[in-house]
């Protein structure tokens, strides 16, 4: 489910490599020699087939518009790695609640989803969307692998109230995360990532406040504070899902001095069941 600023503004750049013939000029339209390609349109679960009209990027901004009036604009800053996202339909400018209903159905851009574990049975990744399928893929894969340790994370993000669930069952079995070098992970994937016993970031990590078109914000922070507090997470980290703009996100792995503080190795192993 493609819903936050984060993922917006990378599906943005993501999109634009589709087109990586006109990637130069920074700015595609379509046109009858080079058509949009097509993208399901999700608001409030009302779904549409629409395709892409404009893609672009130049001095820091992303951009992309559909035919069916839906706009996105982001702007990244490289001194303060923090990005900015405004989303119109139509005329209108869609609200934090309207925006987290958004979903866009791309699967030509996007990781598909994806569980998979080592043949020692000792690492597994998830990759692609947060979904309540992840949740119980994730669930079933602990139930049979116990000699699981540790987990590679590759995703944009999805749902939140998903992402802690999965959040709690890294915890849980004190597993470690992961984001490798060429790996992102985006939005409701640093919930997974916040949650490792042990963790390391060598690829991108963005973070930005939860939301979800049918959970409360209060019980989703709730839910969100406790798991949190219980993995131990450094209180300025967390503090910065409450001081960032619905839509805004930061590129905290990029952050001068922020990976000594997200990367930790303690005492101990994860538990086997």
């Amino acid at each position: 489910m493609i819903n936050s600023a984060a993922r917006i503004f990378t599906m943005s750049l993501a999109a634009l490599a589709t087109f990586s013939s006109l990637t130069l000029a920074g700015v595609w339209t379509e046109s009858e020699d080079s058509p949009g390609e097509p993208v399901e349109f999700c608001i409030d679960d009302i779904c549409e087939m629409t395709r892409y009209v404009l893609i672009g990027s130049t001095r820091g901004w992303a951009f992309h518009e559909l035919a069916n009036g839906y706009r996105v604009d982001s702007h990244f800053d490289p001194l303060t790695k923090l990005s900015t996202t405004v989303a119109y339909l139509g005329e209108v400018k869609l609200s934090a609640a309207r925006f987290a209903s958004v979903r866009l159905n791309d699967p030509g851009n996007l990781p598909p989803f994806l569980i998979s574990v080592s043949e020692d049975g000792r690492f597994a990744k998830i990759q692609g969307e947060v979904t309540e399928q992840t949740a119980q893929e994730f669930q079933r894969l602990l139930d049979t692998h116990p000699s699981l340790i540790g987990v590679s994370l590759h995703s944009w993000g999805g749902s939140a109230p998903d992402a802690i669930i999965i959040g709690k069952a890294i915890w849980n079995r004190r597993l470690s995360t992961f984001i490798p070098e060429d790996g992102f992970c985006g939005a409701e994937c640093a919930v997974l990532f916040l949650s490792g016993y042990d963790r390391r970031v060598e690829g991108v990590l963005e973070i930005s406040p939860l939301t979800d078109p049918v959970v409360p914000r209060a019980d989703l922070y709730s839910a969100y504070w406790g798991l949190m507090q219980e993995a131990d997470v450094d209180f300025d980290i967390m503090g910065l899902y409450h001081v960032l703009e619905w839509n805004q996100t930061l590129q905290l792995s990029e952050v001068v001095g922020a990976k000594e503080r997200l990367n930790r190795d303690l005492p101990g192993d994860a538990l086997n069941h």
